[in-house]
């Protein structure tokens, strides 16, 4: 399959770079070489009075064993202090691996997000703390939760059901259904809480466990011309909803929905430039659609792209593009702003991201019009 001509309207060809004039925070900078010094993945909200960020973190290079989930918090997205750390723990065969899925409201409660697998030690060399030939050997992939009231008091873990490395945190659609993008799976369920009754959906029909080791599998399974994995969806006026994925290309792929999430289209190549990398859509509360990313090529530019019709994203705005340099090699380490996430509030935008894959920070600008 090359591509879809419906898929194809879905561009940012015409949007011409403008800057965003932007206040950088920084959420967390490693102690050290091997002290916690791989940060990625971050996801932020606020609640009970204070920011919340929360994101992977492993003591040297992506991927490797004993990495946990970090949480800081601040009340004025300033100064930051520490809020909770999930692991490292053991699995059956050696540290597990924790990973940021990302938070989710409801009735007064703060729900954390996040995912657990472990390792086959059998393709671990001695001496390494992650398989050598590539992303693989996931013994299994579990999603659990952690809430609290407070922010201050939280829950113990509680397995959610999907198993599924969460690329964006269970998001409602207007119904109130919540879906949980993953990487080729989007579980849905109608439990506003998200701990229950989570139901089969996505893109690769039978996919037991949705994670980073099941990529190509997927891409030979379906006949893909390229990997598709982490996605993020908007919702039209209609009830569509469209959901953009990083492609090992140069551009974005969707999938589409009619149906609330039960069924997904196949999935198709658009013309939206973007870097191969994580990016966060969704919609201002003003009616506009945005997407955060990385312009193409590279994850060395942090953007935003806007739209009123969720096809044509005509406007580009720069939010920071100074490099990078980073301070503590590892394996699959780099790229001055990676996988961010965004959070709305009182007519500010609060943008959070990776810097190197080690540095947390955030970056605070007015909503773009």
């Amino acid at each position: 399959m090359a591509e879809w001509a419906e898929t194809l309207s879905f561009t940012n060809q015409s949007a011409a770079p403008a800057t965003t004039v932007s206040t950088k925070t920084n959420i967390y900078t490693p102690p050290g070489a091997g002290q916690w010094a791989f940060s990625h993945g971050p996801d932020v909200t606020y609640f009970a009075g204070q920011f919340f960020v929360m994101f992977t973190n492993g003591r040297v290079g992506e991927g490797e064993r004993g990495c946990r989930v970090a949480m800081r918090k601040s009340p004025d997205f300033s100064t930051w202090s520490d809020a909770l750390f999930i692991g490292p723990t053991m699995g059956q065969y050696g540290e597990a691996l924790h990973l940021a899925g990302g938070f989710m409201q409801h009735d007064g409660v703060l729900y954390a997000f996040y995912a657990f697998y472990e390792y086959d030690p059998r393709l671990i060399p001695a001496g390494f703390e992650r398989p050598q030939v590539g992303d693989v050997g996931h013994l299994y992939m579990k999603t659990f939760f952690v809430s609290t009231t407070d922010g201050v008091t939280w829950t113990a873990p509680k397995e959610v059901g999907p198993n599924i490395a969460m690329n964006r945190p269970p998001t409602r659609t207007a119904s109130g259904r919540l879906i949980m993008p993953g990487e080729a799976r989007y579980d849905w369920t109608d439990d506003p809480t998200g701990r229950s009754g989570w139901v089969y959906s996505g893109i690769a029909p039978g996919l037991a466990i949705d994670g980073p080791d099941s990529l190509l599998l997927t891409k030979d399974k379906q006949g893909w011309d390229t990997t598709l994995a982490e996605g993020s969806f908007i919702q039209k006026d209609s009830g569509e909803l469209v959901m953009f994925l990083r492609s090992g290309e140069l551009v974005l792929w969707v999938t589409r929905s009619f149906d609330d999430g039960v069924t997904w289209s196949e999935p198709g190549r658009t013309r939206f430039a973007h870097a191969q990398a994580k990016f966060h859509a969704g919609r201002f509360s003003a009616g506009k659609f945005f997407i955060l990313g990385n312009p193409a090529p590279n994850r060395e530019i942090l953007s935003v792209w806007t739209s009123s019709t969720g096809n044509a994203w005509g406007n580009r705005y720069d939010i920071a593009n100074a490099p990078y340099t980073l301070q503590y090699p590892g394996f699959a380490k780099g790229g001055s702003y990676g996988y961010p996430s965004l959070l709305e509030k009182d007519g500010e935008i609060f943008a959070v991201c990776s810097q190197g894959k080690e540095a947390i920070s955030g970056y605070r600008f007015a909503v773009p019009s």
